[in-house]
């Protein structure tokens, strides 16, 4: 029997590796349970572990735009305490890995889109960047009025 694969492309900044790797938990346990009745599966993209290491006249966001195309479903983007790295484009990866995605939704509408922050206090004041702060309560405005997002 066929079983249908849904890809999940996880974009978040490098303070989130527990939350990644939690979402790898949480799909684990889908698959296993509701996947195995109703035939599917959910598989994630990341950067860290789908794109190969290219060297090219591109910048890192492009080539990872490159080799993960629109090849997913699902995009689950998550924030902690850092906005992330600008790009040429966007404020950081994560904004420009969710506007694309967004662009996308709105001309195919084939795409399920999840923003999720994370509000847990920080474990120390060295965690504490208040303009990484600042950019991701700007961030979390101009996605809240699409209604995309959870905490």
């Amino acid at each position: 029997m066929d079983v249908k694969i849904y890809k999940a492309f996880i974009a978040s900044p490098s303070d989130t590796s527990k939350e990644r790797i939690l979402c790898d938990k949480i799909f684990e346990e889908i698959n296993s349970g509701l996947g195995d009745i109703y035939k599917f599966r959910i598989e994630s993209l990341k950067w860290e572990k789908d794109v190969k290491p290219t060297i090219k006249d591109k910048d890192g966001q492009s080539i990872i735009f490159d080799q993960i195309g629109d090849n997913f479903e699902i995009f689950i983007g998550i924030m902690n305490k850092k906005f992330g790295s600008p790009t040429p484009r966007a404020g950081s990866g994560t904004e420009e890995e969710f506007n694309e995605a967004f662009r996308r939704f709105k001309e195919k509408d084939n795409l399920e889109i999840i923003f999720y922050f994370n509000e847990e206090p920080p474990q120390s004041m060295s965690e504490i960047c208040a303009s990484e702060l600042l950019k991701i309560e700007e961030f979390r405005k101009k996605i809240q009025s699409k209604g995309l997002f959870d905490l």
